[in-house]
């Protein structure tokens, strides 16, 4: 049917990637492949969308608890004409959150790599070639995530909320310095070799989820809560339709693995107002590359067993 047709095609462009090359000369040098992305409509839209929970939260931090940080505090208004009134217009909690959800995909990435390398770690010796080619697939494909996930928050969504509060800096500046660390990680990666060890690629990827944790905590803590405050939902839907579709295809399917299949066609899907097939006209695809190019060379690093040839990865 015609308006069916139109209907498939709309949803299609929506959801199709496209490529853009990213500005960092260095990570164009080392990660081609994994860096000419930007993010998806679902990292953008998990930035804006906060808890239904009222009461000011609580910043924890190493040294313990801080003042409870509170979005309705005028010191963060911009003008009257916006007040912190808006937190009724969202319809779900910070749990089952876009932004959550993204984030708890990098951590569990973050972890499942750390855990991989340790596992090489302890078998001692250089590792083997088929070794050296699966971590930088899933490092690669990593990195193309987060990488994705920052150039949205820095570039397309922050401006945007600092018209109505002020943004907190450090939320910000604490890129700066995982972009740097990332370099590092990065240059440790493309050097590697069969034969080589990875005690140091472990302690900089232990040392780069030290500084990831506290900083996506405190996104969800403070960020969360001011967009929240100052935007309806109404509001943010023309920033999260302006990213929709641009980004690598692993980053949703990260974001599928990591709440699971079941979930995210019949909890997440539905609570983002996606049509159920979506799933197999896109979505599905996605997924589908993400255990291709993550799960499948991080678990076989794991385990030391090379993946199959009929994987398709770390050749």
């Amino acid at each position: 049917h015609p308006s069916q047709q139109h209907t498939l095609l709309i949803i299609s462009k929506r959801f199709t990637t496209s490529s853009n090359a990213h500005t960092r000369a260095s990570r164009r040098t080392t990660h081609t492949t994994h860096t000419k992305q930007r993010a998806t409509f679902f990292t953008m839209a998990s930035a804006v969308v906060v808890s239904n929970n009222s009461n000011p939260v609580t910043t924890n931090t190493r040294d313990g608890a801080q003042p409870a940080f509170d979005p309705t505090d005028a010191k963060h208004q911009v003008s009257p004409q916006f007040a912190p009134d808006k937190e009724k217009t969202w319809n779900h909690t910070k749990e089952q959150d876009g932004w959550v959800h993204a984030h708890d995909s990098l951590r569990r990435e973050m972890k499942m790599m750390i855990k991989a390398l340790k596992a090489c770690k302890s078998r001692g010796g250089g590792i083997k070639f088929w070794e050296a080619n699966c971590i930088k697939q899933f490092w690669g494909t990593h990195f193309s995530h987060v990488h994705a996930h920052h150039h949205n928050e820095d570039e397309i969504m922050v401006p945007f909320l600092k018209t109505r509060f002020v943004y907190p800096e450090k939320t910000i500046t604490d890129h700066e310095g995982l972009e740097a660390h990332l370099d590092k990680l990065c240059a440790a990666v493309d050097g590697l070799k069969a034969g080589q060890g990875v005690a140091n690629l472990c302690d900089l990827m232990v040392a780069y989820e030290e500084m990831m944790l506290p900083h996506l905590l405190e996104e969800e803590e403070q960020c969360l809560p001011l967009a929240r405050a100052y935007f309806t939902a109404a509001e943010i839907a023309p920033k999260v339709q302006e990213i929709l579709g641009h980004g690598p295809k692993e980053e949703i399917g990260s974001l599928i693995a990591s709440m699971g299949v079941e979930r995210w066609r019949k909890e997440f899907m539905p609570q983002e107002g996606i049509p159920g097939f979506v799933w197999f006209l896109d979505f599905k695809g996605r997924h589908k590359a993400f255990l291709k190019n993550f799960e499948t060379p991080v678990e076989g690093v794991t385990a030391g067993v090379e993946p199959a040839a009929a994987s398709g990865c770390c050749a």
